[in-house]
This record gives C-alpha cells, sequence and structure tokens, in this order.
C-alpha cells in the first residue's frame, strides 16, 4: 500500500514536471509576429514639457553671446517643436521670453542691459509675425 501511494506520487511529479517542460520550451509565432509591427506613436508634448526643455538647456544652446541674439539652431528647433504640438503662437512667445530670462546674456549695466533687451524683444516680435 505505501508502495503505490509512493508510486502514484511519483508519476503525478513526472506529468505535471513534464507538462510545465514543454510549455516553457515552445515559443508561440503569433505574438512575436504582432509585437513586431507595432510601431510607437510619436508622444506629443505639452507646453510645460518644452517649457522644462528650455529650462534645462545651456547657455551657449540658446544665444550667440558675443552678438546678443538667439542662435538659428535654437530658434529651429523650438519653431519646429511648436509646430508639431500644434501649440498656439502665445506658446512660442513664453518660450522664447524665458530663454530670453534665463539665458540673455545680460551684463549689469543698466544701458546695455536695456539695448540688449529691446533687441531680444524686437526678434520674438518678429518671429511671431
Amino acid at each position: 500500500m505505501n508502495f503505490l501511494k509512493n508510486t502514484l506520487a511519483f508519476a503525478v511529479l513526472f506529468a505535471i514536471s513534464s507538462a510545465n517542460a514543454r510549455t516553457v520550451g515552445t515559443k508561440p509565432s503569433t505574438p512575436a509576429a504582432k509585437s513586431a509591427a507595432i510601431e510607437p506613436a510619436a508622444q506629443a508634448k505639452s507646453y510645460k514639457q518644452l517649457h522644462d526643455e528650455v529650462l534645462k538647456m545651456y547657455q551657449n544652446n540658446v544665444f550667440d553671446i558675443k552678438t546678443g541674439e538667439f542662435k538659428e539652431s535654437f530658434i529651429t528647433r523650438i519653431k519646429t517643436d511648436i509646430g508639431k504640438n500644434e501649440l498656439a503662437d502665445l506658446q512660442l512667445e513664453g518660450l522664447l521670453q524665458t530663454a530670453r530670462d534665463k539665458f540673455a546674456p545680460f551684463t549689469g549695466n543698466n544701458d546695455n542691459d536695456l539695448a540688449l533687451l529691446q533687441k531680444i524683444n524686437l526678434a520674438i516680435n518678429d518671429m511671431l509675425e
């Protein structure tokens, strides 16, 4: 009787482990084909995300310090991001003002800083027209 119980328990364990081994070893082909065909959609960025990106940039990527003007590469990137994400001109203006306020090469000389601020503001207004 004891021998029969041990044999039965061994047979059950053997059946379970062999069934488990077959499932682990096989790879279904259908899900792999589906996952290869699905491409992630481009994530739209919000104004806040773009604003945070501007704040994380470096001054030498935003302004030409010698001339006090926005770098063309920065302007192109911002305009592209605004267009891709279908944001308003007011939001473009906000991003440019954020860049101006954080990165403009102000000197501490009120006359020079005022002239630079006026120059940058004219450039921002020209970009919005």
